[in-house]
């Protein structure tokens, strides 16, 4: 193959591109495992560090029930605060590579008619899905630690 060719340095160019987007993707897909680790043992760590605290509202007369709701409700903001900034990441990229998209086009003297945005749908969806649903399951995963007798719980304080 002559490297001077068109045919062989479109190739090169396209392999190269291809690259780049599996590394692009293998990247963000460590990124995102890191960072559901990350949220997944806060939560963790956030219930256990106020195990004392839990036992304290039980003795008062709080219900296994109540402290279950409370700690479902605050895995679920966890997760949509969580979901809101990791939106506002993917936001970021997608008018990145709007912008990117545009001046290539620029450049190539074509007409560019993208928006000055580019956000994939359907990841984005399951982002924020694997997101909540991994706030909760800490939550149902912690909460079977707490979920024993009172005075347990209060011996521990």
């Amino acid at each position: 193959c002559d490297w001077s060719s068109d045919v062989c340095s479109s190739d090169l160019i396209n392999q190269v591109r291809w690259i780049g987007i599996v590394r692009e993707l293998f990247n963000s897909a460590l990124f995102a495992f890191s960072a559901l680790l990350n949220i997944f043992f806060s939560i963790v760590a956030s219930i256990e560090i106020r195990k004392k605290e839990f036992g304290t509202m039980r003795a008062i007369g709080l219900s296994i029930k109540d402290l279950k709701g409370i700690l479902l409700r605050e895995g679920l903001v966890y997760g949509i605060v969580s979901s809101f900034f990791g939106v506002l990441f993917i936001f970021y990229d997608g008018v990145k590579l709007s912008n990117i998209l545009r001046k290539g086009a620029e450049f190539k003297h074509i007409t560019y008619n993208g928006t000055w945005y580019i956000i994939p749908e359907i990841p984005t969806l399951l982002f924020i899905l694997i997101t909540i649903s991994i706030c909760v399951l800490a939550v149902t995963f912690t909460f079977r630690r707490l979920n024993k007798n009172i005075i347990e719980q209060v011996r521990d304080i």
